[in-house]
């Protein structure tokens, strides 16, 4: 990045407005279902099929589940970019290209190992997510910094070209 302050700055506007509106839409299911919202399985879904405006906007699930979906697919975009770079770094590779299938292979057999059925994703949310939302949002970061910091003090490092990204034509 050439600009670290206005990284930062974005990416704070960004965190916010994304915390503002999950609040919001919470805020909204908890205060239209009251106890029972915790029983539904996508309660905000359930929220949207009682939006009606004027008697001729309704059944605005669909666009719920739209914006869902296209926010889900960019975020799998834009992780599955990001570790396909980072891996061709930590791999010392010129370009990331080579290992794109074989990452997307791992991903795909991850995700149908991990959720085969609702019933196991909910048993695996309700049991296992304390402890891997701790290792991968707090341990892994933390050691990852601490492996940069140490290698950045010890010398005689040799630097490793970045990945340059294909340009299209």
């Amino acid at each position: 990045m050439k600009d670290g302050g206005k990284a930062l700055k974005w990416g704070l506007i960004a965190v916010i407005l994304a915390m503002c509106t999950l609040s919001l839409c919470n805020l909204y299911t908890l205060m239209l279902f009251g106890n029972i919202t915790g029983s539904f399985t996508y309660p905000v879904i359930q929220a949207a099929r009682f939006i009606s405006i004027a008697d001729f906007l309704e059944h605005l699930e669909s666009v719920v589940v739209v914006i869902w979906v296209a926010g889900v697919y960019l975020k799998i975009a834009i992780f599955y970019y990001v570790l396909a770079i980072g891996m061709a770094h930590w791999l010392g590779l010129d370009d990331y290209r080579p290992i794109v299938f074989p990452i997307g292979v791992l991903l795909l057999a991850f995700t149908l190992w991990s959720g085969p059925s609702m019933q196991d994703l909910v048993g695996f949310i309700s049991k296992a997510t304390p402890f891997y939302s701790c290792t991968v949002h707090v341990l892994i970061p933390a050691l990852l910094v601490l492996v940069g910091s140490i290698r950045k003090k010890a010398p005689g490092d040799p630097p490793r070209p970045d990945p340059q990204p294909v340009q299209p034509n």
